[in-house]
């Protein structure tokens, strides 16, 4: 800053003015420690302007590295909701695999089960037709035991027959005949009336045989009583 100050080095005998001489910079001493105060203020302003700024850079890099954090936390997040789903995706696969496994494994229990309730069933028909069929054949042993008794010359219309016929098989040892007798009793009544119809049918046929016999239409006559049985 320059200052001009006019000085009067004095005037002439007549009072005039004698010269003037411009003065540049011509300042008080005490104006020195003013600019020392000036100098040292801006300079304390100045470094308070850098401690902001530095602290404001500083805050800004924190803010900055927060940011980083905050992003590599969100991407970390981000990896562990694609990890859980990929974990919860297997999970559903695991389990629609386990019930598909179940299912297989209920439809095939219960293939196994109606196989095996045909197999029971199987086996309970065959052995109950075994069981009718060796029943049948005893039945049959038995028919044909009367038939003997009777080609003995004993009447099957006697009421005696039967007993005949079972004391014979006892007294033949005719094995077959008498357990059928003591364990099927139901099955040989059967077979007695069946034998006994039987004879009184064949009975029935040999007297109309005797009862055509001799005239012309004999075979006739036969013929028209079977039809009518």
């Amino acid at each position: 800053m320059s200052d001009l100050r006019i000085r009067n080095f004095g005037g002439t005998a007549n009072g005039a003015v004698s010269g003037f001489i411009p003065m540049t910079n011509i300042r008080p001493p005490e104006w020195k420690n003013i600019d020392i105060v000036d100098d040292f203020i801006n300079k304390y302003y100045q470094r308070e302007q850098n401690k902001r700024e530095n602290e404001l850079l500083r805050l800004k890099g924190e803010e900055s590295d927060r940011n980083n954090e905050l992003l590599k936390l969100k991407r970390d997040e981000q990896a562990l909701n694609e990890q859980e789903f990929a974990y919860r995706a297997a999970n559903d696969e695991i389990g629609r695999q386990m019930l598909l496994k179940l299912k297989e494994m209920d439809n095939k229990n219960a293939i196994d089960r109606i196989n095996l309730e045909y197999d029971l069933k199987n086996k309970i028909y065959n052995k109950f037709k075994a069981e009718d069929n060796l029943i049948q054949k005893d039945m049959n042993k038995y028919y044909s035991h009367l038939q003997s008794v009777e080609n003995l010359g004993v009447d099957p219309l006697d009421p005696n027959f039967i007993l005949v016929a079972n004391d014979y098989a006892k007294a033949t040892g005719n094995k077959d005949v008498v357990n059928f007798l003591n364990n099927n009793g139901i099955k040989a009544a059967e077979v007695n009336t069946a034998y006994l119809k039987n004879s009184i049918d064949k009975d029935a046929v040999w007297e109309a045989m005797k009862k055509y016999s001799g005239n012309g239409s004999e075979n006739k006559g036969i013929l028209n009583f079977i039809g009518k049985k």
